[in-house]
């Protein structure tokens, strides 16, 4: 991937997060609370392991 696709791919998974962070303190439902925390946990990992690679130019 190329550093700009990176950023941009960072910036919408950050984005996807906080959304799903305001979904799940909005749950009126404990197991709609869970899975968006499931969600956004996944988002996280996705995250770090983009985090972790080495982009190419």
């Amino acid at each position: 991937m190329y550093n700009k696709d990176v950023s941009i791919c960072k910036r919408v998974i950050l984005d996807m997060i906080s959304e799903l962070e305001r979904k799940e303190k909005k749950a009126e439902f404990a197991t709609e609370s869970w899975e968006y925390m499931m969600d956004r946990l996944a988002l996280m990992k996705v995250l770090d392991v983009i985090k972790k690679e080495k982009p190419n130019k």
